[in-house]
């Protein structure tokens, strides 16, 4: 999609993240990578990786580098309209993916278990998007909460944690 919005604006995708979301949404410490940009070290288990290159090739599908500040001000934007219309996020039609329990729709992800897949503890339905590099951003809208952070982890997925910490807060 990166590719199409730059050739239907003729803008390149940076100006096009600048213009439409990070300045509007006044994301100091966000931006899209480049071969030479600088982040937080991810880890495959105990392994370090460094690919930058790798990062700032995936353009629109996940090259973006932020912080949790702005990752909560993107996020709260992304549910209260303040980007598209909110019927963007009402009339989703989900698909699931090849990760069971999650579903895709509309570029979000959602995780929605049943009481019989956590009998132990609630396990709500939430709202967002999980990175390839360990970060997270996931709304619970039963309990009106916002959920950001990273693990810089590729191995974990951070739903355990995101659910820990939905049951710490009643």
């Amino acid at each position: 999609m990166g590719k199409v919005a730059e050739q239907v604006t003729g803008e390149p995708l940076e100006d096009l993240y600048n213009k439409y979301i990070f300045k509007p949404l006044n994301l100091e410490s966000t931006y899209l990578s480049k071969n030479d940009s600088r982040f937080i070290p991810i880890h495959i288990g105990k392994e370090l990786v460094h690919r930058p290159m790798t990062i700032s090739s995936q353009g629109a599908s996940g090259a973006i580098i932020s912080n949790s500040t702005d990752l909560m001000k993107f996020l709260k934007a992304f549910f209260h309209g303040e980007l598209f219309s909110p019927t963007h996020i009402t009339n989703v039609t989900w698909n699931k993916i090849q990760y069971f329990p999650l579903q895709y729709g509309m570029g979000m992800m959602r995780v929605k278990m049943s009481r019989l897949m956590s009998p132990f503890f609630p396990a709500p339905e939430i709202l967002g998007h999980s990175g390839s590099s360990g970060s997270f951003a996931f709304y619970c809208p039963s309990r009106d909460l916002y959920i950001v952070g990273t693990m810089n982890q590729t191995e974990k997925n951070p739903f355990q944690l995101i659910y820990q910490m939905l049951d710490c807060v009643d």
